[in-house]
């Protein structure tokens, strides 16, 4: 035969164990001034209880201080079900949990209570809340496991009453061991959904911050490309017209002989009198001639053509693809055009050198294209010179 003290031993220890991991699983898990917060905190309660007495209630019966365990916490609770929460309502209500079952221990601690009394009173009452909660739970918030907690509890209060049968003891400590069961899977799962959120934030938080980084790391990765572009333009680039420097141009042509590619040609031209220029008009106004009869060169040039300033006033052209023939129609135009376009009005002279036929290096190429700009200076100026022309 099952007792009734190891009936209320066992319940004792489903109580204290249930009340237990649950108020430690909220304390870890279920911060804040939400539901599963709450109501996670209430079950301070029936711990509370159990552990008062083997501590300050040995004298009170047990079946006593489990009836008023239970009844307390489904009272807390149906307060929490009831009222719309918010932050100030939350902490008073558990500072009432805390307030309130050491105020009733020390109560039964002085005074001498009938047990079975409160039995009495304490088990319908229990079922009543139980019924009244399961109720709430889904009427306000919808939750069905907190519903078949209640509603499970109810039953076990219910074959409570029957004291007198056996089997009416089994079946309440069944039902509430499956009543508590799901109490502690409500957290569980509530903890479960909360964790899963905040890993899915966390990732989505980590996919950001990567994307971020990998953003500001090909950001700057393609500055500091765009820096050394420009770095290595600014190297080949001349300062005052934007043409290559005398390296760079040179590097152009010697590019361009050891990949033998015929048929090319140079051209050598520099500003008629410039250092009468200089003299009669300021190096400002030698230095905006300088930049006029480059700019000319770009506009009139095409693309695959190069324009270097090779030093001074003096300027090398490379034209891939043209013949000594087809070099003299480009340094006509050229003549003509900065004859017309600059002010002061200048003019320029200009030699012209052919691979290979008048080098096949760069030094043969330059000297050639310069001695047929000296021969157009020498026919007095403004005039464009080759060998065979």
């Amino acid at each position: 035969m099952l007792s009734l003290s190891n009936v209320n031993q066992v319940q004792y220890l489903m109580i204290l164990c249930f009340s237990f991991l649950i108020f430690v699983f909220n304390l870890t898990f279920h911060t804040g001034n939400h539901l599963t917060g709450l109501l996670g905190t209430l079950f301070f309660i029936p711990l509370y209880f159990c552990i008062a007495s083997v501590t300050l209630l040995k004298t009170v019966n047990t079946e006593v201080v489990l009836i008023l365990a239970e009844v307390s916490l489904l009272l807390f609770i149906s307060f929490g079900l009831a009222c719309r929460l918010n932050h100030k309502k939350v902490i008073i209500l558990r500072l009432m949990a805390i307030i309130f079952p050491i105020g009733i221990s020390m109560l039964l601690f002085s005074l001498e209570v009938e047990g079975y009394l409160l039995y009495s009173i304490g088990t319908p009452l229990g079922g009543a809340l139980a019924f009244l909660n399961g109720i709430l739970s889904f009427k306000r918030y919808k939750d069905r496991r907190l519903f078949r907690g209640f509603m499970i509890l109810w039953m076990g209060f219910v074959f409570s009453l029957g004291r007198e049968m056996q089997i009416f003891h089994i079946l309440m400590l069944l039902f509430k061991l499956l009543a508590y069961l799901n109490f502690y899977m409500y957290f569980y799962r509530k903890a479960h959904q909360r964790w899963v959120v905040r890993v899915k934030k966390a990732e989505k938080d980590k996919a950001e911050l990567e994307a971020t980084v990998h953003g500001q790391v090909e950001k700057q990765l393609f500055m500091m490309q765009l820096s050394n572009e420009k770095l290595l333009n600014a190297s080949k680039e001349d300062g005052l017209t934007k043409a290559y420097n005398k390296g760079a141009i040179l590097e152009v042509l010697e590019h361009m002989i050891a990949k033998k590619q015929e048929p090319f040609t140079i051209l050598m031209f520099d500003i008629d009198h410039f250092k009468k220029i200089n003299d009669t008009y300021g190096h400002v106004t030698g230095d905006q001639c300088i930049k006029a009869v480059a700019q000319t060169a770009i506009n009139h040039l095409r693309k695959v053509d190069y324009l270097g300033r090779y030093g001074g006033d003096e300027f090398i052209i490379i034209l891939p693809g043209i013949p000594v023939e087809g070099a003299k129609v480009v340094a006509e135009r050229l003549r003509e055009q900065v004859s017309m376009a600059c002010t002061p009005r200048i003019t320029v002279s200009i030699g012209i050198a052919a691979y290979a036929k008048d080098g096949t290096t760069a030094t043969e190429l330059i000297s050639k294209a310069d001695q047929g700009l000296y021969r157009s200076k020498r026919r007095g100026r403004n005039a464009v010179s080759h060998g065979e022309i």
